[in-house]
């Protein structure tokens, strides 16, 4: 019950910080919120919930952030007042708290139990624009700008307890395209960490190229390794009873498509 209580702590806070730190001219096409002030409220918001037994600390505010644009959103009649802008596109700007620690005794104050949930996700900008590298690489200068001017923030709570927030933000919330652009990798198909092609990765001499440890701050999603492992199995799976990997021949083709379509009606009692 009290997780259910302090989610729906945040929820609220999340309604009430976006109205409250959103600046912009209306009818602008993008908006943003204050840096400094989206980390104070983000720790407020955090320390209200949780009853913290320390008292009177330092305290280190971990917070990944990131940023993605999409696109094919619905288009309205109501138009902007730049005639160049349209809402086909977004470009999003967001951070997560993943964790507080006490600075003197590293102990984790708190632990965003689902740092990939949107529950405690803040927006911090976002624009009616079409992803490109241009936008990436400005926006990300941008944020950084604001990060490294931030400066330790002194929140009080009701109880009269005194915190010093400082933050430590990482940028580990992007996809693959935009890893490419901020690492300057020509190419989607390359990794970009040692350069690796997928002609390079069928080889064991790719075993030894040096990696760029500093393309290591982007962090390193397994999301997508787990999928394609996954998708692996189950083409195996599906070519047991043939033994063979190439599908060949209309009898091998109906017993793959049988495994198949068994497998996927198996599997959606339990997905459901």
């Amino acid at each position: 019950m009290a997780g259910n209580e302090a989610g729906h702590g945040a929820i609220v806070r999340n309604r009430d910080l976006i109205d409250v730190w959103i600046e912009a001219p209306r009818g602008n096409r993008k908006q943003k919120l204050i840096c400094k002030e989206l980390v104070q409220k983000t720790a407020e918001s955090i320390l209200e919930i949780i009853n913290f037994e320390e008292r009177d600390c330092r305290i280190k505010v971990i917070c990944k952030w990131g940023f993605d644009g999409s696109s094919g959103h619905s288009q309205y009649k109501q138009k902007f007042s730049d005639l160049e802008n349209t809402d086909e596109f977004l470009f999003l700007v967001a951070m997560t708290p993943l964790r507080f620690i006490d600075i003197e005794t590293n102990k984790v104050l708190w632990k965003n139990e689902s740092p990939s949930s949107t529950l405690y996700c803040w927006p911090i900008k976002f624009l009616f624009k079409k992803e490109n590298a241009d936008l990436v690489r400005n926006t990300e200068k941008e944020i950084i700008t604001k990060i490294e001017n931030l400066i330790p923030i002194e929140i009080k709570t009701k109880e009269g307890h005194s915190y010093i927030i400082e933050v430590d933000m990482m940028l580990t919330m992007l996809d693959g395209s935009v890893g490419n652009v901020l690492s300057e990798t020509n190419s989607t198909m390359k990794c970009i960490i040692c350069g690796a092609t997928p002609k390079d990765m069928n080889t064991l001499a790719g075993i030894n190229r040096p990696p760029n440890v500093d393309n290591y701050r982007f962090g390193l999603s397994t999301l997508h390794c787990w999928i394609r492992f996954f998708e692996c199995l189950l083409h195996i799976g599906y070519r047991l009873p043939i033994k063979s990997w190439q599908v060949r021949g209309p009898e091998n083709k109906a017993i793959v498509e049988a495994n198949k379509n068994e497998s996927k009606q198996s599997s959606e009692p339990s997905c459901l």
